[in-house]
């Protein structure tokens, strides 16, 4: 039987959608901090005012569809590896009405996070249970930390190789998983709030674009740049 959550008040679930959340903290620190652009490798601070100001979400991917397909088989790796229960807390929300986060579960101790990638990119991942971990799942671990008010997260990771059925039906075998653990870190996760709250002032409230490009939707904002519907 899983857990039932132990969040403050104040911080449960309380609306529909998503603020400025998990994948977004590190490219919102990057865009106010030189120096920080490993943390935009999968988004940037455009991607997060296209999807907040005029709801262009991310494009879904055959990568987006494998890790979901896969979820369920590394939540219950986790659970039989770690003896802990899990739960969904869906949109968690800060007191602030526009911080949120939606990690893929928690537990009595942390927030975790499911992953798979291909085995080329295991160069980029340090030893199971360190903290070494492309920088921006750590900016999503910390944060999905400070909201849901947990000591670490456990990012558990499957390496494989993206295969298909006859029938062309796509699959991922599994070569290796692994559990990494991040702590929380007070001094990132408060400058990743300040970056947040700043951004959410000077661009998200008053809908002016920042000054980058994003990675996803690039059509989608050059149009609305030039006034057009996206």
């Amino acid at each position: 039987m899983s857990a039932p959550l132990d969040l403050p008040d104040a911080w449960r679930p309380k609306r529909a959608g998503r603020g400025i959340g998990g994948t977004d903290a590190g490219a919102l620190l990057a865009y106010y901090t030189p120096g920080l652009d490993s943390l935009t490798k999968y988004s940037t601070a455009a991607d997060v005012w296209l999807r907040l100001v005029h709801g262009v979400e991310k494009p879904r991917s055959a990568v987006m569809s494998r890790g979901l397909d896969k979820e369920p088989v590394l939540k219950s790796i986790y659970e039989r590896e770690t003896s802990l229960s899990t739960t969904s807390p869906g949109v968690v929300w800060h007191p602030n009405g526009w911080a949120s986060c939606s990690p893929d579960a928690l537990t009595s101790i942390s927030v975790c996070e499911w992953k798979t990638t291909t085995v080329f990119a295991r160069k980029s991942w340090g030893a199971p249970m360190t903290d070494e971990v492309p920088p921006p799942y750590v900016a999503q671990c910390v944060w999905n930390c400070s909201l849901c008010d947990r000591p670490e997260a456990h990012l558990v990771v499957a390496f494989g190789r993206d295969w298909k059925h006859d029938d062309g039906t796509p699959d991922f075998a599994f070569e290796e998983t692994a559990i990494y653990v991040i702590e929380r870190d007070r001094d990132l996760e408060r400058a990743m709030l300040a970056a947040a709250e700043r951004f959410q002032k000077e661009h998200i409230d008053v809908r002016i674009p920042p000054s980058v490009e994003p990675r996803q939707n690039v059509r989608a904002w050059k149009r609305i740049l030039k006034g057009e519907a996206p």
